[in-house]
């Protein structure tokens, strides 16, 4: 368990809205991790952090953000946002500040009963991106058929985030 406080702002101009958010986060559990060095059969090693545990530290996030309504076209999303910890600590996978950054796609279609979602959120820089591609499609009122895909890709800071690469995966879900 942990708290937060935090506070929004949106404002509406038409076909536009502008947002900001910002959070203080109270003894937020986050990844810890331990620097170790990974040797390969060939006999190189490289340093590479290993997710040992979960540790709580303080944490405060900003948040900018635009979407756009294009009418027929959809919702176009873009978002940027820093998350730090407020006090350093070596074991925190996130030590220092990171960068966030996102861009969205949705839109609906026959009627409201199909609608599709994309969206890729990039980490750090533009290299280090999770992506999902969704699509839902209601049969009823009461019963909707649901698949995702969600795939990340690693290029820049290997040591820190190469570890969640593994974690693509792909869901089917049927709700009534």
């Amino acid at each position: 368990t942990y708290y937060f406080s935090g506070s929004s702002f949106n404002i509406a101009m038409d076909p536009l809205l502008f947002k900001i958010e910002g959070a203080f986060f109270y003894k937020k559990p986050v990844q810890s991790i331990e620097t170790m060095d990974v040797c390969t059969g060939t006999g190189t090693c490289q340093p590479s952090a290993i997710p040992t545990g979960i540790i709580k530290n303080n944490q405060v996030s900003f948040m900018a953000g635009l979407d756009y309504n294009m009418g027929n076209w959809g919702m176009l999303i873009l978002e940027a946002s820093i998350v730090s910890p407020v006090e350093k600590n070596e074991r925190l996978l996130m030590e220092d500040e990171i960068v966030f950054s996102a861009i969205g796609w949705s839109n609906i279609y026959l009627r409201d009963d199909l609608s599709v979602f994309a969206f890729a959120y990039f980490l750090a820089d533009y290299r280090n991106v999770v992506y999902r591609v969704q699509m839902q499609y209601r049969l009823t009122d009461n019963l909707s058929i649901q698949g995702q895909y969600t795939g990340i890709v690693i290029k820049e800071h290997r040591e820190l985030y190469g570890f969640y690469e593994k974690f693509d995966r792909g869901d089917f879900l049927i709700q009534y």
